[in-house]
């Protein structure tokens, strides 16, 4: 999680100087992933970011479960993540995501199941994009 804070701060004090650039494409892995709809979105989202780092949010997704790794499928708890994703990838976050993805921008995230060492690329302004955009 400290890479994920520095890289917050890195994005705000950006954002602070009034130099901060839109990226054509924006990707993330691990924590990554977790910053990267916000600093795709721009810094009209960095107050999100920082109360994501500051607050304690993010420090409850790498709670792990004990005894570690014995029981279940992950050695972290589940419950966090789904909280933290139901609360600030909401509907409106995902509207951003698909207008821009629109506009030729790229958000993509990479998750990789540990058990069968199988990375997967995930295109999240494709997959962002309502029905009726899907017929486009």
């Amino acid at each position: 999680m400290w890479g994920g804070a520095f890289s917050v701060g890195v994005l705000s004090a950006w954002s602070a100087a009034g130099t901060r650039p839109q990226f054509d494409v924006v990707t993330g892995v691990s924590t990554g992933a977790l910053i990267a709809p916000f600093a795709f979105l721009g810094s009209a989202h960095d107050d999100t970011l920082v109360h994501l780092f500051t607050s304690g949010v993010a420090d409850d997704l790498v709670a792990t479960k004990f005894p570690v790794g014995l029981i279940g499928s992950s050695l972290l708890r589940t419950t966090p993540m789904r909280r933290m994703v139901e609360d600030f990838i909401t509907q409106a976050v995902l509207q951003q995501v698909a207008a821009q993805h629109r506009k030729g921008r790229r958000l993509l995230v990479l998750t990789t199941n540990l058990d069968t060492q199988r990375a997967v690329v995930w295109n999240m302004g494709a997959i962002a994009k309502t029905p009726a955009d899907r017929t486009r």
